[in-house]
């Protein structure tokens, strides 16, 4: 990565301690060899995590925005993990297959955080930094890839529908999914998105909401979103 694109004037372990970021992410980016964070990321985590507003980032590729969203993503969940753990309460055990008021599956009602991107390779870049970044808190994180289409025969470098269709019953807290793979498990009723997510985000969102066949879906389903999660959106320039 390119120096410029750095932030010399700030370190990682003083921006994650100055908004609180879990210890245990903290190591991760150590174990990482991470120093510096780059311009966006030094900008837009404390905004994502403090601010309580949505955001629109516009950042060029290679400078760093998918730890810039991965971090905060983490760090909500782990957040309120811990907040509950201290209260002794659990989260909501919903039973997967109830209906709810509107005849929907209750699958997926776990899922705290929603990441979409354009690609089923970059769903699979996405899924290796969160696992990076969670490489301390594994047990308490866990990450499903939804790239399918709504068939049941296994595609290239990702599970078939069927076997994440499985995925999704075993409550993840992030979905990292393409449109075609979000569209196909919200329509079948595996994945609610209406229940638990706070977190979305559209990455390459010039590139998502022009998807053909699942725009209208993808555009309806984010015009929900924003009014009960806070929204991650970037921009490539």
């Amino acid at each position: 990565m390119s120096t410029q694109l750095l932030d010399q004037n700030q370190t990682f372990p003083t921006l994650c301690t100055s908004i609180g970021i879990d210890a245990r992410i903290r190591k991760s980016l150590s174990r990482l060899n991470y120093v510096h964070p780059t311009l966006v990321q030094s900008k837009s985590i404390p905004l994502a995590l403090t601010s309580g507003r949505d955001l629109l980032v516009r950042a060029r590729t290679g400078s760093g925005k998918t730890l810039a969203y991965c971090i905060p993503v983490i760090q909500k969940i782990l957040g309120k993990k811990s907040l509950l753990a201290e209260r002794g309460e659990e989260e909501d055990e919903e039973v997967d297959d109830e209906e709810d008021e509107n005849g929907e599956g209750g699958g997926g009602t776990a899922v705290k955080g929603v990441i979409l991107v354009p690609t089923r390779e970059l769903c699979n870049q996405v899924a290796q930094v969160l696992d990076d970044l969670t490489y301390y808190c594994a047990d308490q994180i866990k990450v499903v890839v939804l790239s399918s289409s709504s068939n049941s025969k296994k595609k290239k470098g990702g599970e078939s529908a069927l076997q994440q269709e499985a995925l999704l019953r075993d409550r993840p807290d992030i979905v990292v999914a393409t449109p075609a793979g979000l569209v196909t498990h919200v329509r079948s009723g595996k994945l609610n998105l209406k229940r638990s997510v706070e977190t979305l985000v559209v990455d390459e969102a010039d590139l998502i909401l022009s998807f053909g066949e699942f725009s209208y879906d993808v555009f309806n389903y984010v015009s929900y979103l924003l009014w009960i999660a806070f929204v991650f959106v970037c921009w490539c320039i």
